[in-house]
């Protein structure tokens, strides 16, 4: 693993400031421990999006965000509610250069009910909710296929072959990167997020 201290070209400082943000309102807003709040994984979730050169080309007027979910886990489907009204909120004040952010749950049913839902909701970023670990490799494999970034709520699932996690390390937020694997999803992360992120090469 490796960390840099700068804060990137296009956007000099203010992923730093958005972290130390995050770090005070998680601190008082986490559910399990090593887990980001819903309203400030929400807010990251956006402003990684922006330093993702791939969704610039591959996005038209939406940056379209998958939640998804156990279909059969409580606890896993409550998160996916709980992260698309905090993702929806979010993107009333923020947005991907131009485009709007639309936020959507998707449910767990096998690896071809979620092939069918990338292709059908046009998803940039897919994050997996807590009860889909078993699932990494399966989900992995599919967001490869379709170029989607993968973002994890746990280091678990980045082991497991996902592009990202976003999780506490302590209080402090931390985004950890699965270098090969976000390239193999199609990303170009740019080197600001790089430089504030734990790096997987």
């Amino acid at each position: 693993m490796s960390r840099a201290a700068d804060v990137g070209r296009s956007h000099p400082g203010w992923f730093a400031a958005a972290l130390l943000v995050a770090a005070v309102s998680s601190s008082t807003a986490v559910a399990d421990i090593g887990a980001l709040s819903h309203r400030t994984a929400a807010a990251l979730l956006i402003k990684v999006l922006t330093y993702d050169r791939a969704v610039r080309v591959r996005a038209s007027a939406t940056v379209n965000v998958g939640v998804l979910a156990h279909a059969r886990g409580a606890e896993s489907r409550a998160c996916a509610d709980s992260l698309v009204t905090e993702l929806s909120q979010a993107a009333r004040t923020q947005r991907v250069g131009s485009r709007a952010v639309h936020a959507v749950a998707l449910p767990w049913n096998g690896a071809a009910d979620l092939n069918s839902a990338l292709a059908r909701e046009q998803i940039h970023l897919l994050y997996i909710c807590p009860g889909l670990e078993a699932e990494s490799g399966a989900v992995s494999a599919l967001t490869r296929a379709h170029k989607v970034l993968s973002v994890a709520a746990s280091d678990l699932g980045v082991k497991s072959g996902l592009g990202m996690a976003l999780l506490n390390r302590g209080s402090r937020p931390t985004i950890l990167v699965n270098l090969p694997a976000a390239r193999a999803e199609g990303r170009e992360l740019d080197a600001g997020l790089l430089g504030l992120a734990e790096v997987i090469r």
